[in-house]
């Protein structure tokens, strides 16, 4: 159902009792570019200058470019609903990282969850399954590019088992950047380390 928005600061229900996982269809692509637009602005905008942000959002977050993903068949995309709400989602392609291991790899592009369930199991939930689905589809690691300032993830990413295994500059907007690489073995199991 487009916008639906996750469960307020306020709201206690029990996460873990009510989370599901599921491959991404058409039916949720404008729930998927409203949660991915609404949490990447969270995320960015006390460090990003709004102006070259908003281009990011229309350019990454827009109904055209959520069909093509979910409709790509060599792309992994899943949403996470708590109860009928989405909680958050994921998006993986096939790919070898930048100075990372050259065996089947693949890359994650983002894992979104919303705000004010952060901490609930909702990453964690998306993650054990991406690395089910890879692990299955002969995938040897799970890699991805984490802003090196956004400390919330690059801590989850290390307690969920990945490795940092340097820097990668990069161009946001037109500005200068600088992600940390982080990789993690698919043979493991579950995403908690």
């Amino acid at each position: 159902m487009p916008g639906r928005a996750g469960p307020r600061h306020g709201d206690r229900m029990n996460i873990e009792q009510t989370l599901t996982v599921r491959p991404a269809g058409v039916r949720d692509v404008a729930t998927l570019t409203d949660l991915g637009a609404r949490t990447f602005l969270e995320t960015y905008a006390d460090q990003i200058p709004f102006g070259p942000l908003s281009e990011v959002i229309a350019e990454t977050f827009n109904i055209e470019r959520q069909h093509a993903e979910v409709a790509d068949p060599d792309c992994m995309v899943l949403i996470a609903e708590a109860g009928d709400h989405a909680a958050g989602y994921l998006v993986a392609h096939p790919t070898t990282p930048p100075n990372g291991p050259a065996a089947a790899t693949m890359s994650i592009s983002r894992l979104y969850v919303d705000a004010p369930i952060h901490g609930r199991g909702v990453g964690s939930a998306l993650l054990d399954s991406a690395l089910t689905l890879a692990r299955r589809d002969g995938h040897e690691y799970l890699w991805l590019t984490v802003w090196e300032h956004n400390l919330r993830a690059r801590d989850a990413y290390a307690a969920w088992g990945f490795e940092d295994l340097g820097p990668i500059p990069f161009q946001f907007a037109g500005l200068q950047q600088t992600d940390r690489l982080m990789v993690r073995s698919t043979l493991r199991r579950s995403a908690a380390a």
